[in-house]
């Protein structure tokens, strides 16, 4: 395993954020070495916009070995015009100069290829890049976003994807392409946790989903679905951003707001479906997500909207409209919550844990680096 080394994180996701791969890979690369964990440049519009955004998830503590850095303000169009994006890089260079000690690291571990060009001009002896989204299909005015990362994928020395779907787009220009999955936590899902106490409050049966609430959540499947099953409660659990509009308040539809990481489990536990309804986008058909494990390693039924990288996985229910997804949910509750059924599901998990994925990303790094 890694030791003894400096690793600087290019990542997409703020360490205060929700919890996803990229906090819990490098927590867990800070165990043995020194971590630099950069959170992603935003604009002075971006945030000013992002204050609108309701709720947020609670903050995670900073582990001993790691350093988090919160980017100075940055232009607007980083992501759409050359001059902004070569200032921005310039910006960071000069904030990052700052950690002597870290910079430049022994392995940059890339999430965000719109800051790659910094590993460009501060050299390390490896360039990683941990590929989780089809970054270009995020939307928006992102022009520039294919060429960086194409150029991130010519210069990186190991490129580990998420999805399977992921894997020709990155194939086409990079030197090693490894699949690993995303994955449960399997220290956190070990112990049984009570449910919480909003949760409580909320009649059953509860059709929940957790993460982040954005543009990929289908909201009109969740409306119609609602309304078609009044007698349901659907639950959504997570910080609300944009989600194409503001959710309609409906006697059976709940935002309880975000939670910590540390009780993800306890409210997953308390649903009786886990929902991942997500709409049909480019973004959305190379996405794996990571809720789905977790659902199961909780021995919860899931429904989901059609997604290719579930498709492995049989125990989940699969449904592209709201009646079928209606009907869906019907079979789950059908099968009932026995001992059986709750161990089938969590065995469908069990090979795809972030621990499994860690070792296997720092075996292949570790030999790289020999």
């Amino acid at each position: 395993m890694l030791s003894g080394l400096a690793i600087a994180c290019l990542s997409t996701s703020i360490w205060r954020g929700l919890w996803t791969r990229k906090q819990w890979t490098m927590r867990a690369f800070a165990r043995a070495n020194r971590v630099l964990y950069v959170d992603p440049q935003e604009s002075f519009t971006y945030r000013w916009k992002s204050r609108a955004h309701r709720g947020s998830a609670p903050s995670a503590g900073v582990p001993a070995g790691m350093t988090v850095v919160a980017p100075w303000p940055a232009l607007p169009f980083g992501q759409d015009r050359w001059m902004a994006h070569g200032f921005n890089t310039r910006l960071l260079l000069l904030q990052l100069a700052r950690h002597t000690d870290l910079i430049p690291p022994d392995i940059w571990w890339v999430y965000d290829p719109a800051a790659a060009a910094v590993t460009a001009r501060s050299r390390a002896r490896l360039v990683v890049y941990d590929c989780v989204d089809r970054h270009a299909a995020y939307g928006g005015r992102r022009g520039l976003m294919d060429r960086m990362e194409a150029e991130l994928l010519d210069r990186a020395d190991v490129v580990f994807v998420t999805a399977r779907g992921l894997v020709a787009h990155c194939r086409d220009r990079a030197r090693e392409v490894h699949f690993v999955s995303n994955g449960f936590d399997e220290e956190l899902f070990a112990a049984s946790h009570p449910v919480p106490l909003p949760l409580e409050r909320i009649p059953r049966p509860r059709l929940g989903f957790i993460g982040g609430l954005a543009h990929w959540l289908d909201v009109e499947l969740i409306v119609e679905a609602a309304t078609k099953r009044p007698d349901w409660s659907f639950v959504l659990v997570g910080p609300m951003a944009d989600v194409g509009g503001v959710l309609p308040e409906a006697r059976n539809i709940h935002w309880v707001g975000p939670c910590a990481r540390d009780d993800v489990p306890a409210y997953i536990g308390g649903f009786d479906v886990g929902m991942i309804p997500f709409r049909d986008t480019p973004l959305t058909r190379t996405v794996n997500p990571l809720k789905a494990y977790e659902y199961l390693a909780a021995g919860v039924p899931v429904v989901s909207t059609p997604l290719p990288e579930l498709d492995g996985l049989p125990v989940i229910r699969q449904a592209a409209s709201a009646p079928r997804f209606v009907e869906a949910v019907e079979e789950a509750l059908a099968e009932g919550d026995s001992p059986e059924a709750r161990q089938r599901r969590q065995a469908a998990a069990a090979p795809y844990s972030l621990q499994r994925g860690f070792q296997l990303m720092s075996r292949i790094v570790s030999e790289k680096l020999t």
